[in-house]
């Protein structure tokens, strides 16, 4: 998840990933299901007319 211009948030993904059928392994949603399949990114953009280093 990256915010651009937005307080930082404590929203991890609460959605199922996976398929269903012959289209995937069913529906997973345990945090270590999400860590597997996920990267941890840190994106800083930093707001017009700030001080750089404050």
């Amino acid at each position: 998840m990256v915010h651009i211009n937005a307080p930082t948030l404590h929203d991890e993904p609460h959605v199922p990933f996976g398929g269903v059928g012959d289209s995937g392994m069913g529906r997973e949603g345990a945090q270590t299901d999400i860590d597997h399949c996920t990267e941890w990114k840190w994106v800083t953009i930093q707001a017009p007319g700030a001080a750089h280093g404050h």
